[in-house]
């Protein structure tokens, strides 16, 4: 007993309690070491999910994507086609990205014994993405609010219909259409994987690449689908008609000029052809794109010369 009042004594001159620790303080102290833990897993998988989802979303050099028709919901004619075209011709510049061509477009969609002239819808092109081995498509739309327009592109994954990347940009104007697209699909690019340094560097505004008319470049595009659809002799009037609206038009010039090609006219061609001097542009290419390699320009003479027409 007196061993037992000893031992009483020096926890009380100590401060220590006697008391047993209940299970209820026990659940505590464990719970005060696991949350500290679960926070720290949970967020080292959200990182590596985020990072395995970003690695996800990008596209190799080796993948394709496939252009669908914009959705216009303006009701203004002048933006069919004509969106798609610059579009393209923004992408084309991009040493990274591979855009689906017509040809292999109008191929696949034989296969899928759809006419040439079918509308590429997001449902069509993401089932004509997944024939032609695409990776994803990207879905244009135009809309218009008061005097402006907000444009909107979405990248998809054709199999799975994950959205890769998107940009929406609002342009003042109808004539300020044409650069917020191109500053859209610039963004684009860095976001699906391509360098900044490329991007910068590929990366002529679209005004310079194609035309600062939309109705030029509304009948270059008409000409590029008559052309794919019918013959050379049906597109030359619309890239005639481009040139006649736009002097300037490189890409409508090389048009003509590869359109009298087709029909075995040299000669008439020789005068189209892109040559070096003050008159329009094309962009310096990247991988993709299907024209001169270099930037070239076209002779002063055509900003006087009207080509003849050519009845279809």
């Amino acid at each position: 007993m007196r061993t037992d009042l000893q031992r009483l004594k020096r926890d009380s001159e100590s401060g220590r309690s006697a008391v047993p620790e209940t299970p209820a303080a026990r659940v505590a102290k464990l719970w005060k070491i696991a949350v500290p833990v679960l926070l720290v897993a949970l967020l080292v998988a959200g990182e590596l999910y985020y990072r395995s989802h970003q690695q996800s979303n990008r596209l190799t050099d080796k993948d394709t994507i496939v252009l669908s028709d914009f959705d216009n919901k303006t009701g203004d004619a002048i933006f069919d086609d004509t969106l798609k075209t610059a579009l393209n011709v923004s992408l084309r510049q991009s040493p990274f990205l591979n855009v689906l061509s017509d040809q292999q477009v109008g191929e696949t969609l034989k296969l899928m014994t759809r006419p040439a002239s079918t509308k590429l819808t997001s449902e069509v092109a993401r089932e004509l993405c997944q024939r032609a081995g695409s990776k994803a498509y990207i879905a244009g739309t135009v809309a218009s609010l008061g005097s402006e327009y907000v444009l909107g592109l979405k990248v998809v994954n054709c199999q799975n219909g994950d959205t890769l990347a998107q940009e929406q940009v609002t342009a003042a104007s109808k004539e300020k259409v044409l650069d917020a697209l191109g500053e859209a699909a610039s963004k684009l690019r860095g976001e699906l994987g391509e360098s900044l340094a490329t991007v910068q560097k590929f990366d002529v505004p679209l005004e310079q690449a194609t035309t600062s008319s939309l109705e030029a470049l509304k009948a270059y595009s008409v000409g590029r689908r008559a052309h794919q659809q019918k013959s050379p002799m049906a597109a030359l009037p619309y890239d005639q008609r481009a040139i006649e609206l736009d002097p300037n038009f490189a890409m409508g010039y090389f048009a003509v000029g590869g359109e009298y090609n087709n029909l075995n006219e040299p000669g008439r061609a020789s005068e189209y052809s892109p040559r070096r001097s003050s008159c329009g542009t094309m962009p310096a290419n990247g991988k993709n794109w299907r024209s001169p390699p270099t930037t070239m320009t076209l002779s002063p003479e055509k900003k006087i010369k009207r080509p003849r027409r050519v009845r279809s």
